[in-house]
């Protein structure tokens, strides 16, 4: 039986826990140009709340709907014999032994409102699962939400399972609940994800289960969702979402928010967050940073965690394949002014913090010029700062000509032509100068500020829409040892090891980002990945009982505020 089940908020800070139940369910067997990109201007900062006892964040309770249960199991795995269960590198070798689902309550309600007050829930096993004299010790395992494919093989370490096991599809199941899991347990040097099942409490019979008093449980877990959080807070808080240019080029022009989305998203993700591989192992021992984990509570929290393709340097294909891009121009479909996005995890060692393989929040908005109407299609040359509207561009391009050939060339002599946005060679935009000869056109280009004209130079903002890359930060300048100024042409060599968090995407997070001022129009489209420029460019007598208790951890929450 799957009963539709909710944990209610009870307070910001506070930890959320299922309820118990009196009847057991049957189990299984088994130059003036931005940092980031050509036309682009923005500039960033990341505001973290204080009162957190590790700077890294301020709980928030979100939304009721983000703690709902439908169902829940419990993965047993037993550290064989003679294997080191002191470290986390040890415990990790634990081999899967069965699942079994919880039973949350008593009642055949189809649906059942889990709160604060309850704290127990049950599952049963086959007898003489926990007597086996091939194991050193248990480890469980909750999946919340979850989906049986995800289930270990038997004999599969957990390591295995953890590093191996993709969950596609994998953020909330059919009825658009959360899948939640094991939180790591931040312990100095030492932290752990699996936690220990106390084969003391558990007994033959329910009987002898409920005589160990209400306060006997054989295990105690804390679960996080596996999902990310994302809001744009001027959407989210109805915020603001016109600017008016402050100063420089573009004095007095305005841009108008009309919607963001999320852009190169994992497909991926895994059922825990990885605090064991040598990727990031160093940033739980003593004396590493304190941003990396939290260390008050009932349950320390572990900041950071591996992620697939931490180290891998990628291909642009690569990127494609294995992030979700919206495309070379989002669809409006796509872009929306909703309250927040869900995502996977996404952390990357500081040599690959690259515009390929980083997760961004792509902002889209309408830009109009001071003294221009809005509305109308833009063109912007390399070069150049000026905003031409087709009008002012055929100007321009008389003026040039008259300059450079002393040919009386009007308005009317130019043609210009721009269907659609994006970057565009010269010749694409400008189609035909009458009375211009074709070997004098590169000289023109030139004098439009084109070198080049093999090259797409010319952004073509189509009714004045244009893009703005937003890439998420996760720990913020104060959280470095060393903070940097990335200017355009960099590699990624200018980031060291200090920088490690910079950008990053880790589950129960949530990230809620703020545009603070504009000071010029974005991109006019969204650019493909590039990996080669950096961001900054269960019931019978012959079952067990068992009483466990899970917790739900807030989210812990990180703001971003943004000018563009």
């Amino acid at each position: 039986m799957k009963l539709s089940k909710y944990f209610m908020l009870a307070g910001a800070a506070a930890m959320l826990t299922a309820c118990s139940s009196e009847e057991p369910l049957v189990g299984p067997d088994n130059s003036g140009n931005d940092p980031l990109e050509d036309g682009c201007y923005a500039y960033f900062d990341i505001a973290m709340a204080s009162g957190a006892a590790t700077r890294a964040a301020e709980f928030a309770g979100g939304t009721a709907e983000e703690y709902n249960v439908k169902n829940g199991k419990i993965l047993v795995f037993g550290l064989p014999k003679g294997v080191d269960a002191s470290t986390v590198v040890g415990r990790v070798q634990a081999k899967f032994i069965v699942d079994a689902e919880f039973t949350f309550s008593g009642t055949s309600s189809t649906d059942v409102e889990l709160d604060a007050s309850n704290s127990k829930v049950l599952a049963s096993f086959k007898k003489g699962t926990f007597s086996s004299d091939q194991y050193e010790k248990f480890y469980g395992v909750v999946v919340l939400n979850y989906s049986s494919s995800w289930t270990p093989t038997a004999g599969q370490t957990f390591k295995e399972w953890s590093e191996n096991q993709t969950l596609n599809g994998d953020l909330y199941d059919s009825d658009s609940n959360m899948v939640m899991t094991n939180a790591p347990k931040y312990v100095e040097g030492n932290p752990t994800v699996l936690s220990e099942i106390n084969t003391d409490n558990v007994k033959d019979t329910q009987t002898e289960l409920d005589q160990l008093g209400d306060d006997a449980r054989a295990a105690s877990f804390t679960v996080q969702r596996v999902a990310a959080k994302v809001s744009f807070a001027n959407a989210a808080t109805g915020g603001k979402t016109e600017f008016t240019v402050a100063d420089g080029e573009y004095k007095n022009g305005k841009a108008e928010i009309i919607g963001w989305a999320m852009d190169l998203t994992r497909k991926t993700a895994f059922p825990v967050q990885n605090v064991w591989g040598e990727n990031v192992a160093k940033f739980f021992e003593t004396g590493a940073k304190s941003w990396f984990h939290s260390t008050g509570g009932t349950h320390p929290r572990c900041y950071w965690g591996d992620s697939k393709f931490y180290e891998k340097q990628m291909t642009v294909k690569e990127c494609t394949d294995n992030f979700n891009f919206l495309g070379t121009i989002p669809a409006a479909s796509a872009l929306s002014m909703n309250e927040f996005e869900y995502i996977r995890p996404n952390t990357a060692s500081y040599t690959l913090l690259n515009k390929g393989q980083t997760t961004r929040m792509v902002i889209k908005a309408k830009f109009t010029p001071d003294g221009v109407t809005a509305g109308l299609t833009l063109i912007k040359f390399k070069n150049v700062t000026t905003l031409f509207t087709e009008a002012t561009l055929k100007d321009k391009v008389a003026e040039v000509v008259k300059k450079l050939l002393n040919k009386n060339v009007t308005v009317d002599d130019v043609t210009v032509n721009v269907p659609s946005a994006g970057w565009k060679k010269f010749s694409d935009v400008v189609t035909a100068i009458k009375g211009v000869e074709v070997e004098e056109l590169p000289m023109i280009a030139e004098g439009m500020g084109i070198y080049d004209q093999t090259k797409a130079e010319v952004a073509v903002y189509l009714n004045g829409e244009c893009y703005y890359n937003v890439y998420i930060r996760h720990f913020a300048d104060e959280q470095e040892a060393a903070g940097i100024t990335v200017k355009p042409g960099i590699s990624t060599s200018i980031y060291n090891e200090n920088h490690t968090g910079r950008y990053a995407i880790v589950r129960n997070n949530w990230y809620d980002v703020t545009v603070k001022s504009i000071s010029g129009p974005g991109m006019p489209s969204n650019p493909e990945p590039d990996p080669n420029k950096p961001v900054d460019e269960i019931e019978d007598d012959s079952n067990r009982y068992m009483n466990v208790d899970v917790n739900i951890l807030n989210w812990a929450k990180r703001s971003q505020n943004v000018d563009l």
